[in-house]
């Protein structure tokens, strides 16, 4: 048999790229003339067959699949072919990496003929660029904020969920649409908005339909009514919650009070909106939520906050956190113990990410074959 001959009428194919865990489908397409007793294909010990096709009969040992059968055509003019689904078990710590896949043809239990394929694997990743070491809290300043910067690199979409903890207590808070309306409109007859001027820019921006209006007005008003105030509680200070109670009982007494909301809603949703604008700071990353504070009582001199970065991509995959320490230094005398509310502020956005990950070719020799 001429073998080189076979080598070339062997075709192969495999997706150019995959996320980690992602399905990754090869197919092979083999000269009719070609005879074997076997087929043997060998998989690295972090991956795991999912599925054949066009194949009789196959026997699974691990990381080695053998398949002793494959179909053949029963038309003249098509192709005698078979195919399998794998998948990477692992995620790497290395944004890309390849993996060698190799299929053996075994006749009278000699390899007559062999194809190489490589699958490549590809993963998102953040980083911190920069963060802030201390917060110190001091009585002539009412803000505090956490400022830090992040980079983007590797492959593929993510959602990003920011986290906080102090002495292993969760105190980051991410708020739903209905609640969060709610809050503005208690807020919005007790002081004045914030950075009213910049927001009145990015509303121009943003049109909503009045359907949606109606929608999200009606499904206000019956949250008022359930009186299920559990959830809206939490995102109110604690001195302020017999206020807002007050307030949420008076209105239900207030005549026309849903003919007023629904003239003022509109306004509150356009502010909302323009902040949620702010989910997508770049292509690739997409924020659980468009504020994250840090709200919490301080009771000791010092504390330590950990900001854990969570983030999944598209298949949801959960990757490692990353994590921030920062020192709060209390230092004020007239509110010890007040609770306080810490924005943590993504201040800018790096990006680099991996371009044309389908042309990219393996370089060397098989001491290379994990790496691009």
């Amino acid at each position: 048999m001429d073998n080189k001959k076979d080598m070339l009428d062997i075709k192969g194919t495999i997706v150019p790229w995959a996320l980690p865990r992602e399905k990754i489908p090869v197919h092979v397409e083999l000269p009719k003339n070609l005879v074997f007793d076997e087929i043997h294909i060998k998989v690295p010990y972090d991956f795991e067959f999912v599925d054949f096709l066009n194949v009789d009969e196959v026997i699974i040992e691990k990381e080695l699949a053998k398949i002793t059968k494959v179909m053949r055509p029963t038309l003249k003019d098509v192709p005698m072919y078979f195919g399998f689904v794998i998948v990477s078990t692992k995620i790497p710590e290395e944004i890309k990496i390849v993996k060698r896949i190799t299929i053996e043809f075994i006749r009278n239990n000699e390899v007559i003929n062999a194809l190489n394929l490589i699958a490549r694997i590809f993963r998102p990743k953040i980083e911190i660029t920069k963060s802030i070491e201390k917060i110190e809290l001091v009585d002539d300043q009412e803000r505090f904020n956490a400022p830090i910067n992040l980079k983007y690199i590797g492959f593929g979409d993510i959602k990003l969920r920011i986290e906080a903890e102090i002495g292993g207590r969760i105190v980051s808070h991410g708020e739903s649409i209905i609640y969060e309306l709610l809050r503005r409109l208690w807020l919005s007859e007790v002081i004045e908005s914030e950075n009213k001027k910049e927001k009145e820019k990015t509303k121009k921006k943003v049109h909503v339909k009045p359907d949606f209006i109606r929608e999200i007005s009606e499904q206000l008003e019956k949250k008022i009514e359930s009186e299920d105030l559990s959830r809206i509680l939490t995102m109110i200070d604690e001195e302020d919650i017999e206020d807002f109670k007050r307030w949420l009982s008076e209105i239900k007494n207030r005549e026309r009070f849903m003919e007023v909301m629904y003239s003022r809603i509109e306004d509150l949703l356009l502010d909302l909106l323009a902040e949620l604008l702010e989910r997508h700071p770049t292509e690739n990353v997409k924020l659980a939520s468009s504020r994250t504070k840090v709200k919490a009582k301080i009771e000791l001199p010092m504390e330590i906050i950990t900001i854990r970065l969570r983030y999944t991509d598209s298949l949801e995959n959960e990757y490692s956190s990353v994590e921030i320490s920062i020192k709060i230094e209390d230092k004020r005398m007239k509110k010890k113990g007040a609770i306080i509310e810490i924005p943590i502020i993504i201040e800018k956005w790096e990006e680099e990410p991996l371009m044309n990950v389908a042309e990219m070719i393996v370089r060397g020799g098989k001491k290379d074959e994990s790496r691009l």
